[in-house]
C-alpha cells in the first residue's frame, strides 16, 4: 500500500510539474506577443478554447490531431 501512496504522490509531482511549465510557456507567450495563436497552424485560437483552458497552445482542430479526443463511452 505504500508503495502505491508513494507512486501516486511522484505521478503527482510530475502532473504539477508538468502543469506549472506549461503555464511558464503561456506566461512567454504572452510576453513575445504570440498567446492565442496556434503553434501548429498559426491560426487563432478560439476565445472558449483559451477561456476553458488559458495553456492551450493549439486550436482545436491541430490539438485533435495530435492527440484526438476519444469517443464517449471508450
Amino acid at each position: 500500500l505504500a508503495d502505491a501512496v508513494a507512486e501516486m504522490d511522484v505521478a503527482m509531482v510530475i502532473r504539477e510539474s508538468h502543469e506549472l511549465q506549461d503555464i511558464e510557456a503561456a506566461l512567454a507567450r504572452i510576453g513575445d506577443g504570440s498567446y492565442g495563436i496556434c503553434i501548429e497552424c498559426g491560426g487563432e485560437i478560439g476565445r472558449a478554447r483559451l477561456k476553458a483552458d488559458p495553456r492551450a497552445k493549439r486550436c482545436l482542430a491541430c490539438q485533435i490531431r495530435v492527440l484526438p479526443i476519444l469517443p464517449t463511452g471508450a
